[in-house]
Formats: C-alpha cells, structure tokens, sequence
C-alpha cells in the first residue's frame, strides 16, 4: 500500500507554551479507496514516532493521528483535502 499526499507550501510554525505548533498547507488524499485501515495504521504508525500531539483536520473536524479509531472517525475519502497538525517539541 502506498499513501501519497499532494501539499502545497511548507508548514506554518509558531511557539506556543506547548511547544511548537505546526499546521500545514491542506493536503489532498490521492488514494482511491481514501485512509480505510490499512493506510490510516501506516499513518498512525509514522505520528506515534513523534513526542508531539499530532491531528489531522478535515472541514473542521479533528482526530488525533496516533489512533486509527481516530482517523476512521474522520471518513477520509480520495480527493479529500486534510490539514496536519502537530503541537510539542518535535512539531516542525
């Protein structure tokens, strides 16, 4: 299974007493079938590397990036848009 994500610019940071946050420019999902199981584990997989809260946004409703409960709740279909963001000390 291979996940591609389109971006557009880099991320915006900024520090926050948290840490540092980081949300990135929307990223369209180019998989047909959008983030069922198996990508969504591959993705909570990468987040879980990561000290920093990690959540993924699409039209306003966030789910934490390190559960696959999390990402499913979200119905991610191909050619949705999402917004990645993240908030510790890791963040950029």
């Amino acid at each position: 299974v291979m996940l591609t994500l389109s971006s557009g610019p880099a991320p915006t940071a900024g520090a926050t007493a948290g840490g540092t946050r980081a949300s990135a420019e929307p990223l369209r999902i180019d998989l047909p079938t959008g983030l069922h199981a198996r990508p969504a584990a591959l993705l909570v997989n990468l987040a879980k590397s990561y000290s920093s809260t990690v959540e993924l946004e699409k039209r306003g409703q966030r789910g934490n990036a390190k559960s696959v409960v999390g990402i499913m709740g979200l119905e991610i279909a191909g050619g949705d848009d999402i917004i990645v963001h993240a908030q510790g000390a890791d963040a950029e």
